[in-house]
């Protein structure tokens, strides 16, 4: 048996809120986008309001740099080229399982690579299906489920990725649960989403927000919602056109 969590906190932000048009099959795009319609967008919203808020370290308020960056990168085996979730729209739980991991090396100094493949093999199957997209909620929900309350290695047997080549209109992973090896694993002893206040409090604060949960070595999820296929193409665009070390 593997080193215990002694706890778990995913902090997330909610940065853009539109309502989309209804599931995506973006099988052709480098990247998959989530397009959730109204209903599944306002639990979404519903989520991000009533989780508890994250704690704010007051003490941190007066040494973080008003300039600089800080990088968590430190605590991942970050390879980006193995960090690709081909046609499927489970960014959701890529991002969650990167917050999972480098919280394993903070409190338990365990620097390890966590399977994406056992969420996507037993999370569900059509509509439900892991590549139809999600929430951070959903990856706290289920982590906290009974018999999965644990996290499990990538070097495990079948659990590095493999469905890639999948996407929501597939309705199932091509690996099944039960052949994913569950030993040796890291047990979760509590995983709850927390909210980092950003919306609508101004950008000053929100990035003060964000910084101070950072420096204390939390990671942050972010979740972001543009209006339109154009809008994200722009938005892309921008991104890649910008230096390694923007902050």
């Amino acid at each position: 048996m593997k080193n215990r969590f002694l706890w778990l906190f995913l902090s997330f932000i909610l940065v853009f809120t539109f309502a989309g048009s209804g599931w995506s099959d973006e099988g052709k795009e480098p990247c998959t986008i989530m397009k959730p319609d109204r209903e599944t967008l306002e639990r979404w919203i519903q989520d991000y309001d009533s989780a508890p808020r994250a704690y704010m370290d007051e003490a941190l308020k007066l040494s973080i740099p008003l300039k600089g960056s800080y990088s968590l990168l430190s605590h991942l085996q970050y390879t980006a080229s193995e960090r690709n979730q081909g046609s499927c729209g489970n960014c959701w739980a890529w991002g969650g399982t990167g917050v999972m991991e480098i919280a394993l090396d903070v409190e338990e100094g365990v620097s390890d690579r966590l399977s994406l493949q056992y969420l996507n093999s037993c999370y569900g199957t059509g509509s439900n299906y892991a590549c139809c997209g999600g929430w951070l909620s959903d990856l706290a929900d289920f982590y906290s489920s009974t018999g999965y309350e644990q996290a499990i290695p990538w070097s495990n047997t079948n659990a590095s990725w493999a469905d890639g080549s999948r996407s929501c209109a597939s309705g199932s992973s091509l690996v099944s649960c039960a052949s994913i090896s569950t030993s040796p694993n890291y047990p979760i002893a509590s995983i709850v989403e927390e909210t980092i206040p950003t919306f609508g409090v101004g950008q000053t604060t929100a990035i003060s927000n964000i910084k101070n949960i950072l420096h204390q070595d939390r990671a942050v999820w972010f979740g972001y919602f543009l209006a339109t296929g154009a809008d994200w193409d722009n938005f892309r665009t921008f991104w890649n056109t910008q230096p390694e070390n923007v902050t």
